[in-house]
């Protein structure tokens, strides 16, 4: 309670002081796009995403890039775009939801203003546990749906984590 406490503090006197809270002001993450109006299903992102280099039909690797102190970010989908964006950092919302703060937003093409990125981006804290070992990671998810005036042209899905800490669970004390 008093961690959300914290935070919904923070959030508070960074949205005062800056306008926008920028928790992570850069990001460079490496996702999949798939192509058309239709969002494929949660598992094929998934079986494109481990066959990254190779991805089944309809999907191609991407790489999504923000920097919110300059409030823009680009999209490259290898062998078909590379666009540039930019945000008018006013607009961008912040949320706390189900333990996850969630930030969303529109980015307006450099190239062409018709063509629009709006993003949500969910943020929160994992745990892996592995040989006796518990990990705390920070997780990222980047959901983005590009599009052309009225038409989808695809959605982008990535994600990052920044191991936070570890501890050791086997470990005795006196």
């Amino acid at each position: 309670m008093l961690k959300q406490g914290i935070v919904i503090g923070f959030l508070f006197f960074s949205v005062i002081f800056t306008g926008c809270y920028l928790p992570f002001p850069y990001a460079k993450v490496n996702g999949v796009f798939s192509v058309g109006e239709k969002e494929r299903s949660h598992e094929e992102y998934l079986i494109a995403q481990v066959y990254y280099e190779t991805p089944p039909a309809g999907f191609h690797p991407a790489e999504f890039e923000w920097d919110l102190h300059s409030a823009t970010a680009s999209l490259l989908v290898f062998n078909l775009f590379f666009y540039r964006f930019w945000v008018d950092l006013k607009n961008v919302r912040v949320r706390e939801e189900n333990k996850k703060i969630i930030y969303e937003g529109t980015f307006i093409s450099l190239e062409d203003a018709s063509v629009l990125l709006q993003f949500r981006v969910s943020e929160y804290e994992v745990q892996m546990e592995e040989n006796s070992r518990v990990f705390f990671f920070d997780r990222r998810d980047f959901d983005l749906t590009l599009s052309k005036k009225e038409t989808v042209l695809g959605y982008f899905k990535g994600a990052e984590m920044h191991l936070k800490k570890w501890k050791n669970l086997n470990v005795t004390t006196p």
